[in-house]
């Protein structure tokens, strides 16, 4: 139990410093636009930034997913599932309105931090149901 809880912190660790990048480049990159309007190579590496952020924290997750045991893994694994068909769903009914009902795009960014937060809260849901349905 104490390898997985500090295999667990570890996670935890570098998921948080992912997360503070891709906000701290959001953030950066927003403000960056209204104040000096960037065009060309500057604006797709402003672009792209946010995306390297995304991607170390998969290559944490993938670490972490390799480490952890079989339970916990299927369990992160449903939750990630969840995640995915809840964005998947809330951006293509987003897409309709859109395309045939006139209703303005999300705002940026909206996709994304709404996958991060229903990814911990699906991972969060799971414990309890699962902690419930063990006291039954």
């Amino acid at each position: 139990m104490s390898n997985q809880t500090s295999v667990r912190r570890e996670y935890t660790i570098g998921a948080l410093a992912c997360a503070s990048i891709y906000v701290a480049l959001t953030l950066g990159a927003k403000v960056a636009i209204r104040e000096i309007e960037p065009h060309g190579a500057l604006l797709i590496a402003m672009a792209i930034a946010p995306a390297l952020a995304i991607i170390a924290f998969f290559f944490v997750f993938a670490r972490y997913l390799a480490r952890v045991d079989e339970y916990q893994r299927s369990r992160i694994v449903r939750a990630l599932l969840i995640a995915i068909a809840g964005t998947l769903s809330a951006s293509a009914i987003w897409d309709f309105l859109q395309a045939y009902g006139n209703v303005a795009p999300p705002e940026p960014f909206i996709f994304t931090c709404g996958f991060i937060l229903l990814f911990g809260m699906a991972q969060g849901f799971l414990k309890v149901f699962e902690r419930l349905r063990g006291a039954a």
